[in-house]
């Protein structure tokens, strides 16, 4: 049987914020693209169906556009990863002390697949069902 406490951590997991969609606590590969040409690459804390939370090391413009990919683990030992293109928009830069690094608010305007969407939104129920948050969709 959980203690209470442990149930309490698993929660935690879920970024309590009032956004479009609830967030999911990950630590995912990231890389931006501009005109085709790879700029950066990073980590994501947190994702949703409407968005996320990019980490980088060079400042990216509030209002700029470009191409997201997000390399996802597998959801068991025996699948592979998937990775997801996505359409984005810089929503809001700021650096983050505590990373050392810049925290890019990003808005998913886009998937270039629709088996993307449904993927990833497969993945977010999987890890809410998992920490045991209900209705985080």
């Amino acid at each position: 049987m959980s203690s209470p406490a442990k149930k309490l951590d698993l929660r935690d997991k879920l970024h309590h914020e009032p956004r479009i969609a609830p967030r999911i606590r990950v630590r995912w590969h990231v890389e931006a693209f501009i005109d085709g040409q790879r700029i950066q690459r990073g980590f994501i804390k947190e994702i949703s169906m409407s968005g996320t939370g990019i980490y980088l090391h060079k400042d990216v413009q509030t209002g700029n556009s470009f191409r997201l990919r997000i390399y996802m683990p597998p959801f068991t030992s025996t699948s592979v990863p998937y990775t997801i293109d996505v359409n984005a928009k810089v929503k809001y830069s700021v650096l983050d002390s505590h990373e050392s690094l810049f925290r890019a608010g990003i808005f998913f305007a886009q998937f270039n697949l629709p088996s993307d969407k449904e993927y990833l939104q497969k993945h977010i129920e999987t890890l809410a069902s998992l920490y045991g948050i209900k209705n985080s969709l």
